[in-house]
C-alpha cells in the first residue's frame, strides 16, 4: 500500500503526544518483599544507549535478585497490561544480587545459556613500544587463519579501554602484533606494532559503535616474503556486514604466531571487565580448549572466566509516553509493578541503590547496581520565537532556555533527546515541518518537549488541523497505523 505523505493528509498531519508530567511524583509503583526478584531498572526511549543481538535499539527491562539465594525465574512472567496475558521467563538463574536484562522488543524470544567468555584485564595500554594489558590466547600452528568475536561489553575504566581480537608474534611487552579493538568512548580502533621492538600505529575503525557492544575480526594471510604475513581488520555492529577498517603488515610471523583476546583498562591498578561472544577460530574450531592467558607487562592479575547469556525478548514493547510493567510469580500472582510516564530518549528510570527509591538515570546501567548520577528534578522547558501557524514564506525559529540548559531538536516530528540534533543557532524552516525541541542541564532530567508545526506555501480549502504523534505510530511494522492497515 502506497504511504500517504508524512506531514500532509487532507489536513495537516503532523505529531500527538499527550504530555503527561515527567515527575518522579507521578510514578506509582508496587514494592514486592525482599525475598522476590524486582524490577530494577528500564528504559522506555532507547536510541542507542544499548542494542541487541540484532542491533537494534530495542527498549529493556533489568530484573534485580535482592535476596541471599540463587532465584530461577523458570515460570515467571511480565506484561505491559494485566489484560493480556504475560509474557513468561524460560529458565534462568539469578544469583544473588544478580541482574538480567530483558528486551522490550516485541520479538518475542526465549533462550538462555549462550555461552560467553569474561576477561578482567589492567594494563596502562596497548601502544607505544611497550604493551601492557591482559591476553587469552592459543598458539597458532599455521600462519593463515580468521579471528572473530563479538565485544559484547567493555567497562568503562577509560575513554581509551581497548577489548577485541589480538594476533601477536610474541609474549613479550615489545612483541609486534595487530589488533581490531572495541572501545567505551572512540569507537573501533585497528591497531598494530609492525616489528617487535617497533612503536606502534594507529587508525580509527571509521564505523560508528554501537557501543558498548561491537564485532572485530582479524584476517591473516602470508606475502611473497619470507616472515612476512599481511593482517586485514574487519569491524561490524551485527556480525553480519563486515566494514575493512585497514590493511597492515606484520614482520616476524615466522618465528610463531599467537591469536586470542585482548583486554587492557588503561588505568593501571583497576581491572576492565570485558564480556566475548561468538568468538571463533576458523582453522581451531576447539581452541578455547587449549586457550592460556598471560599478563603481558602489567601486574594486575587479570583472568578469564566462562559465563552464559541469555535471548530474552518479550512480545510488547514499551510505551515512551508511559504505561504499567508487572511481574508475577509462577503461581500468576503480582510480585512486583509500576506506572510510570512519559521518558525521555537516553534516560533509563531506576530503583536508587536497589531500593524503593526511584529516580532517573542520565547514564543507565544495564545489567550493574544502579550508582551512577541521578536526574535531580525536571530542566524547564525552552521557548521558540514563532508559535505554530500557517506562512507564505520560509520562516526562522530561535530557541531560548536557561544559561546552563544545552537545546535539542527535531524536525520530523519524533521526540527530541540527547541524540538529536544540538540547537547552535536560528533554524531556517522553508517546507511544512513540525518542531520539537528540549532542554537539558546538568543534574536535572530533561524537559518535556515543546512543539510547533509549521505550514509553509501549502494550498488548503478545509480547515487545518495538526495532530502530533511519533512517526513509528505511523510506520513502525509492529504497531504503525498505517502499517496495519
Amino acid at each position: 500500500m502506497k504511504k500517504p505523505p508524512a506531514l500532509l493528509l487532507t489536513a495537516v498531519l503532523a505529531i500527538a503526544t499527550v504530555v503527561i508530567a515527567l515527575l518522579i511524583s507521578d510514578i506509582g509503583a508496587y514494592t514486592g518483599q525482599i525475598e522476590n526478584p524486582v524490577i530494577n531498572e528500564f528504559m522506555a526511549s532507547n536510541q542507542g544507549t544499548l542494542h541487541d543481538e540484532d542491533g537494534d535499539a530495542s527498549d529493556w527491562i533489568e530484573i534485580y535478585n535482592p535476596a541471599s539465594e540463587p532465584v530461577n525465574l523458570y515460570g515467571f512472567s511480565i506484561s505491559d497490561n494485566r489484560r493480556n496475558e504475560p509474557w513468561v521467563f524460560p529458565e534462568v538463574v539469578l544469583p544473588p544480587s544478580g541482574h538480567v536484562v530483558l528486551w522490550a522488543s516485541g520479538k518475542n524470544r526465549a533462550e538462555s545459556g549462550h555461552e560467553a567468555i569474561v576477561l578482567n584485564g589492567g594494563g596502562r595500554d596497548i601502544w607505544d613500544v611497550n604493551d601492557s594489558f591482559y591476553f587469552d590466547y592459543v598458539e597458532m600452528g599455521v600462519t593463515e587463519f580468521s579471528i572473530i568475536a563479538r565485544a559484547a561489553y567493555i567497562e568503562h575504566t577509560h575513554p581509551w579501554a581497548k577489548a577485541g581480537v589480538m594476533i601477536r608474534t610474541g609474549l613479550d611487552a615489545s612483541s609486534s602484533h595487530v589488533s581490531m579493538f572495541v572501545t567505551p568512548a572512540n569507537g573501533f580502533a585497528f591497531q598494530r606494532r609492525v616489528s617487535s621492538g617497533n612503536v606502534s600505529e594507529h587508525t580509527p575503525g571509521g564505523i560508528p559503535l554501537n557501543f558498548p557492544e561491537g564485532w572485530v575480526k582479524l584476517t591473516i594471510k602470508n606475502t611473497l616474503l619470507e616472515g612476512v604475513s599481511e593482517v586485514t581488520g574487519y569491524a561490524s555492529n551485527d556480525g553480519v556486514t563486515w566494514h575493512m577498517a585497514e590493511k597492515s603488515t606484520l614482520i616476524g610471523t615466522d618465528i610463531g604466531l599467537y591469536a586470542g583476546l585482548a583486554v587492557t583498562s588503561q588505568n593501571p591498578g583497576n581491572l576492565a571487565e570485558a564480556r566475548f561472544t561468538d568468538v571463533s577460530i576458523d582453522v581451531l574450531p576447539n581452541w578455547k580448549d587449549s586457550s592460556l592467558s598471560k599478563n603481558i607487562g602489567t601486574d594486575d592479575r587479570g583472568s578469564t572466566k566462562k559465563d552464559y547469556y541469555n535471548i530474552l525478548h518479550t512480545d510488547f514493547r514499551l510505551r515512551e509516553s508511559g504505561e504499567i510493567i508487572n511481574f508475577f510469580n509462577p503461581q500468576g500472582e503480582l510480585i512486583d509493578g509500576l506506572t510510570f510516564s512519559q521518558q525521555t530518549v537516553g534516560y533509563s528510570f531506576g530503583r536508587v541503590r536497589g531500593g524503593d527509591e526511584w529516580a532517573y538515570f542520565a547514564e543507565p546501567t544495564p545489567g550493574e547496581r544502579n550508582i551512577t548520577n541521578l536526574a535531580d528534578g525536571v530542566t524547564n522547558m525552552p521557548q521558540l520565537s514563532v508559535r505554530s501557524g500557517l506562512f507564505k514564506d520560509s520562516i526562522k525559529v530561535t530557541i531560548t532556555a536557561g544559561e546552563v540548559s544545552k537545546i535539542y531538536y527535531t524536525l520530523d516530528g519524533s521526540t527530541p533527546g540527547v541524540r538529536s540534533k544540538l540547537y547552535e543557532e536560528p533554524i531556517e524552516i522553508d517546507n511544512t515541518s513540525i518542531l520539537r525541541a528540549i532542554a537539558v542541564s546538568p543534574g536535572l532530567h530533561p524537559s518535556l518537549p515543546v512543539t510547533a508545526t509549521y505550514i509553509i506555501a501549502e494550498n488548503y480549502e478545509l480547515p487545518v488541523l495538526s495532530i502530533v504523534t511519533d512517526p513509528e505510530n505511523l510506520w513502525d511494522e509492529g504497531k504503525g497505523t498505517y502499517a496495519l492497515t
